[in-house]
């Protein structure tokens, strides 16, 4: 319903005028309208028993099939990298019982060995090895895991926190893969620039 509101906004030309009378008078109104009804897409989520991170995932697909203003999106970006996202990841680390992992130490190195082994199929249809390994570095699925497995007690003891380990685990191996592909890239264009 949201996205047929803000199409038929667009097309009358709503939505422009708002945007140059924002623009003019530095209201952010297009941020602010956006935040209003991320909070009550939240609200109707929680009421309804549904994570939150589904409405804020919905919002984002309308505004980006609405055709979202550049000024809007830094706004957004801004917000959500400068507040939104320190503070989820701030309440996913406290929700995280790290104590559990002392029972399964080897949870950690399987799950990150696991998401470095799978991406690293790409190897076989011939994509570099060290491309593979950058393709493994992947928050958001561990952090959608962690965060719908604590809240539904879906999750064995440790396993969330196995989950953010086990992503810290891909992160470190593609900073290594990282600077790999530097240096071979660096290599291959001193022998063509020497040839």
């Amino acid at each position: 319903m949201l996205y047929l509101v803000l199409r038929s906004a667009g097309r009358r030309g709503r939505r422009k005028r708002v945007h140059r009378y924002s623009e003019k008078r530095r209201f952010a109104l297009e941020l602010r309208l956006s935040l209003i009804i991320l909070s009550g897409l939240c609200a109707l989520a929680v009421t309804t028993h549904v994570s939150i991170m589904l409405a804020g995932f919905a919002l984002g697909l309308v505004i980006s099939a609405t055709g979202e203003p550049r000024r809007l999106a830094r706004q957004l970006f801004g917000i959500t990298e400068g507040f939104f996202a320190p503070l989820f990841f701030v309440w996913l680390g406290a929700s995280l019982q790290v104590r559990e992992l002392a029972a399964h130490p080897l949870l950690i190195l399987g799950l990150g060995v696991g998401a470095i082994l799978a991406h690293c199929v790409g190897r076989l249809f011939g994509q570099p090895l060290t491309l593979a390994v950058l393709s493994a570095a992947q928050l958001g699925v561990p952090v959608a895991a962690a965060t719908l497995g604590t809240k539904h007690d879906l999750l064995a003891p440790g396993e969330p926190s196995a989950l953010m380990l086990g992503a810290l685990v891909t992160i470190g191996t593609t900073s290594i893969a990282g600077v790999m592909a530097s240096r071979r890239q660096s290599a291959d264009e001193s022998k063509t620039s020497a040839g």
